[in-house]
């Protein structure tokens, strides 16, 4: 019906991005010779997942005590059966069985949070109730569909009554920790006050007095610090020169006899288990990122895996 529509361009029939347009009727308020044209155009977004930093990562314990045997075993031996153990390297078998514990454990095995994303933070009781209300307070204000009304109010107001005791609160920890480094220094004292002043959070001392003058920078307090000899410096341990010198003889010795002979030693799978029987369970992970529960797990007769040590 319009003689200057854009139709030819938004078209239906040509175009496979847009799937509907509508062309709306001339207004007699509409002075001008075109008429509004709408379209509807579907757009397919891959959605850019953000990379979560290594040191903000949670941190999760597997619970041995719930795992699944079954489940634990059967991966593992399917994982074994796809994989020829005699076509690779020593090094690239040993990094099969270090992914195939991990995988398996990852899917038999459920685990915990121990360790959230931030710093710990410890509340009073005060602050603890302080904290229920707000979150009362929220939850009435959304149940009454989030309105500017005497609900949110409230909501503000336990949001600050909130803030301001744990402001109090820091503050009271602050003043408590300075006057312990005057009056009790120690080297705990010193690398505390270090890491205090260079953490991400960083809040500046009030003040140290160092020979009648006030330092408030964190480098000054750091360099006043630094002048203590018993604070700054490493402390002997009390190690015996003597045993350590005896050490390192016996280490001369067995490196010389082992260059002179061919030493190799078999073992066998019996020997094997033994040996994991032994590891003490509930212990931190190596850099492999296996601990003893992945081993001490297994079945001895769901796998057999030729050892050889030299």
């Amino acid at each position: 019906m319009s003689c200057s529509q854009i139709d030819y361009i938004l078209d239906n029939t040509t175009s496979s991005i847009i799937s509907s347009y509508k062309t709306y009727d001339r207004c007699p308020l509409n002075s001008a010779s075109h008429v509004p044209v709408s379209a509807k155009i579907e757009v397919k977004a891959k959605v850019k997942q953000t990379l979560v930093k290594p040191n903000s990562a949670r941190q999760f314990k597997f619970q041995w005590k719930d795992l699944d045997s079954e489940s634990f075993s059967s991966f593992i031996n399917k994982e074994l059966s796809q994989y020829n153990i005699k076509k690779h390297s020593l090094e690239e078998n040993i990094q099969f069985l270090c992914n195939c514990l991990k995988k398996a454990a990852a899917v038999a095995v459920p685990s915990k949070i121990i360790k959230l994303k931030g710093t710990k933070f410890i509340a009073s009781p005060t602050t603890l109730s302080l904290l229920q209300i707000c979150k009362e307070k929220y939850l009435l204000w959304k149940s009454n569909g989030k309105h500017d009304d005497h609900f949110k109010s409230d909501k503000i107001l336990a949001q600050r009554n909130l803030r301001k005791q744990m402001r109090r609160e820091q503050y009271l920890d602050r003043a408590h920790f300075y006057k312990e480094v005057m009056d009790n220094p120690s080297n705990e004292m010193f690398h505390r006050l270090i890491r205090r002043n260079r953490g991400n959070r960083n809040k500046e001392s009030m003040c140290i007095m160092e020979n009648g003058e006030l330092q408030y920078s964190p480098v000054d307090q750091t360099q006043s610090f630094s002048k203590y000899e018993d604070l700054a410096l490493p402390k002997d341990k009390g190690y015996d020169p003597d045993f350590l010198d005896l050490c390192n003889v016996r280490h001369k010795i067995i490196e010389h006899l082992c260059e002179q002979e061919n030493l190799t030693t078999e073992f066998s799978t019996q020997n094997i288990c033994d040996a994991i029987k032994q590891l003490h369970s509930g212990k931190a992970t190596d850099e492999l990122g296996l601990a003893a529960e992945h081993f001490q797990n297994l079945s001895s007769k769901s796998y057999t895996i030729p050892y050889r040590l030299s």
